[in-house]
């Protein structure tokens, strides 16, 4: 199905890929945190490894307030887990991690 769709990169592309190399080098990378500001804990797997962002909401945006680092990686066991299982190690990693700002 997919095999023998062609490949268009547009200038449309081409710009929001320049933008997505620009973006982790501008301030403000992080932002302190606030008082104030529902949160937001983004995390996510791979085939070797997950992580987690905690966001805060200030002054409208969604603004990056830490990374977890460092991310972990998978055991050999854990690399054989479904995707959706995966997930949710990554879900409760972000969870302990953070549970002193989510609590």
């Amino acid at each position: 199905m997919w095999k023998d769709a062609s490949f268009r990169w547009t200038d449309e592309c081409e710009a929001a890929f320049q933008e997505l190399k620009k973006r982790p080098t501008k301030s403000p990378v992080l932002v302190p945190l606030r008082d104030v500001g529902i949160f937001t804990l983004d995390m996510d797997a791979s085939d070797h490894a997950f992580g987690a962002v905690l966001q805060q909401e200030q002054d409208g945006e969604l603004r990056v307030v830490a990374y977890a680092s460092p991310s972990r990686a998978l055991s050999h066991t854990e690399r054989r887990y479904c995707i959706t299982r995966r997930e949710l190690l990554a879900v409760i990693y972000g969870l302990k991690k953070y549970q002193h700002l989510l609590g």
